[in-house]
């Protein structure tokens, strides 16, 4: 199904450009506050459209966040006992053995059943692995269950049993062929030098035959030799330095760029893709013994015995930063965390809110309206008037510089604010209201009481995402406990 995520940031754009246009008219007429000439009205439609604008920004970086947070994890796979009760009749193994007596028969050796960690919140699955003689082929035999088919656009069709082959030329070019339906999601994440065919619905055997005669149409096209000795380890680690590449280009993009190539995708999918030929004739050649004392390799092993502790994962992501992300996301996928994560987040973004309305009104005063808008910061118009005063003399031109400076660096403030209070940070949260709070009472004493009604209807949101923010923390606590 098509997302047509640029249209929705266009679209959020527009909206929210009329929605804040006729409040914002709606209620500076109710205040008598605004004459209804040419040149207010422009000064309303440019301030509205700003607003517009900056709606669009938050929504283009949710989607750059939400496709960073998808490759977030420094995978490792945690080895499956058939006997035990929460696997044995959860998939199907029947049909897993099937598959593996038709690549025994090829050569192929049973390495062992395997599964994903830190587990997903979307689905629960088994990747039975096998290797051929030589160490250059691997393969998974998967079963996959989703927990809720068709939600968190996540298609019925990665349920059930897939196969994925992986083989490594050269040293550092994955090369993948499948049976999965390939989404914009996986052509997202990417590795700089992953070579990837996609063929839905072929047989395991037939699969096996493609990759074979992919391996060796790479083969001539870059004049590289096909890596042996690849093991379960090693094929995890190049996987985690695949995603490590992927966050490193996507991190460049910005959140609109992002948005247009998943809708590119989505107009026109791809069932492979690989860079140009002759990029990766030009990489230089790699002992896969490399990858095994890489930057990847530190943190959790790529294969796990026994599921770790929820401490004993921090202590092993204490040993590298690398590995952080997957000791949180231990705790991270509980729904409820999800939940909360989602409230805080909505409180911080009032930070950005008043942060980028307060630096309209400054630009509106340099501008010489007298306009703004009540939710922006009163401190900010303050020193902006004060500023445009001064600016107005000729002596004291550098005063009222000084104080336009002093009022864009009050804004600034919250945005840092409301980045920071995101980690979650509830000293910066707690700041960031107790300032607003002492700004509202500008609006107070100034009898201003549609500018305090948006100042209080802010403060709860503010606080609701703090209280989100603290019990994100207990709960974590509790969990380390």
């Amino acid at each position: 199904m098509a997302l047509f995520l640029e249209k929705a940031v266009v679209r959020n754009v527009v909206a929210s450009t009329i929605i804040c246009l006729v409040i914002s008219s709606g209620l500076a007429w109710l205040a008598g506050g605004m004459e209804f000439r040419i040149d207010k009205l422009a000064w309303l439609i440019v301030l509205a459209f700003g607003i517009g604008l900056f709606s669009g920004w938050q929504t283009a970086a949710k989607i750059k966040a939400g496709v960073l947070e998808s490759i977030s994890k420094p995978i490792s796979y945690l080895r499956l006992s058939r006997t035990d009760p929460g696997h044995a009749d959860q998939f199907d193994w029947n049909s897993i053995d099937d598959y593996g007596a038709q690549l025994a028969s090829r050569g192929f050796r049973h390495l062992g059943d395997f599964t994903l960690y830190p587990s997903s919140p979307h689905f629960s699955g088994v990747a039975s692995c096998f290797s051929d003689a030589a160490d250059t082929t691997l393969i998974e035999v998967q079963h996959m269950r989703l927990h809720k088919p068709g939600e968190n656009g996540i298609p019925e069709s990665v349920g059930g049993m897939h196969f994925s082959i992986v083989s490594i030329v050269g040293g550092n070019i994955r090369v993948t062929t499948t049976d999965h339906v390939i989404m914009a999601s996986n052509y997202m994440i990417r590795g700089d030098n992953s070579v990837v065919a996609s063929y839905p619905g072929s047989s395991l055997l037939a699969l096996l035959s493609k990759h074979e005669q992919l391996l060796l149409t790479l083969q001539e096209r870059t004049g590289k030799s096909v890596s042996t000795e690849m093991t379960m380890e090693r094929y995890l680690l190049l996987t985690r330095e695949g995603f490590q590449q992927a966050r490193r280009r996507l991190s460049r993009l910005s959140g609109m760029e992002i948005a247009r190539q998943i809708d590119a995708f989505e107009a026109k999918p791809a069932t492979n893709w690989a860079p140009p030929a002759d990029k990766l004739a030009a990489l230089p050649f790699s002992s896969l013994e490399e990858i095994d004392h890489s930057d990847v390799a530190k943190g959790l092993p790529p294969i796990i015995d026994e599921a770790p502790s929820f401490e004993s994962d921090m202590n092993a992501a204490n040993a590298s930063d690398s590995a952080r992300p997957a000791a949180r996301n231990t705790v991270a996928d509980d729904p409820q965390i999800a939940a909360l994560k989602a409230r805080m987040e909505s409180g911080a973004s009032w930070f950005y809110w008043i942060a980028g309305l307060s630096i309209v009104n400054i630009a509106a005063s340099a501008l010489g309206s007298d306009w703004g808008f009540a939710i922006g910061l009163g401190m900010t118009q303050i020193l902006s008037a004060i500023g445009s005063e001064l600016l107005a003399s000729q002596d004291s031109w550098t005063l009222g510089i000084a104080l336009y400076a002093a009022s864009i660096a009050v804004a600034l403030f919250f945005v840092f604010c409301g980045k920071r209070s995101r980690l979650p940070s509830v000293a910066l949260f707690a700041l960031g209201m107790a300032l607003f709070g002492l700004d509202t009472i500008i609006f107070l004493l100034a009898s201003d009481w549609i500018g305090l009604g948006f100042h209080i209807l802010a403060l709860y949101f503010l606080w609701s995402g703090m209280s989100a923010a603290v019990a994100i923390k207990k709960t974590i606590g509790a969990s380390a406990k």
